[in-house]
């Protein structure tokens, strides 16, 4: 199999990558490349990535220089190539488990879109470590947050207005393709 992974997809795999003290990976197949380290999954589309699951360890993309990443597989092996530079390492013996059952059914209590750049602002005004709480209303209503550290942080933020009718959630999906 040989897939060309986004700019996004890299981020994902990097990200599952930094906490070492947990299974982290980055797999792809059936359409799909996600990644997951235990508390946090992220899963993208990609029509490269057909047929049976492969992982790949994380920190093997992490390592490997910035830029455009091409992974192909061989037997269990895979070569991650960036621009001139290859790196062989072992693909990951096991399954991915079954991250369609980790979304959530049934009608959520509230929908809101945030624009990723606030998001981005706000999240790097934090501390690193503490919990971030939200709260949400209704769609139409601030999103309030407090992130507890040595510190208490507190405010809020406006969510987007968008058309939510274009808005399918992965469940609904789903049950889309089923049919």
């Amino acid at each position: 199999m040989r897939v060309k992974l986004s700019k996004a997809q890299r981020l994902i795999a990097n990200g599952a990558a930094k906490e070492q003290d947990r299974l982290n990976c980055l797999a792809f197949g059936n359409g799909k490349v996600a990644a997951a380290d235990g508390f946090m999954m992220v899963v993208s589309d990609n029509q490269q990535a057909k047929g049976k699951t492969k992982l790949v360890p994380a920190d093997k993309i992490l390592k490997a220089p910035k830029g455009d990443m091409e992974i192909v597989t061989i037997g269990d092996k895979a070569i991650l190539t960036v621009g001139d530079e290859a790196t062989e390492t072992e693909l990951v013996d096991g399954t991915y488990p079954d991250y369609m059952s980790l979304f959530p059914e049934g009608l959520p209590m509230a929908e809101v879109a945030v624009s990723t750049k606030l998001l981005r602002q706000l999240l790097s005004c934090l501390p690193k470590e503490g919990t971030l709480f939200l709260r949400i209303g209704s769609p139409s209503s601030p999103v309030e947050f407090i992130h507890f550290d040595e510190e208490k942080i507190y405010g809020a933020f406006m969510p987007m207005s968008v058309g939510w009718a274009d808005v399918h959630w992965q469940k609904e999906n789903k049950k889309q393709e089923e049919k």
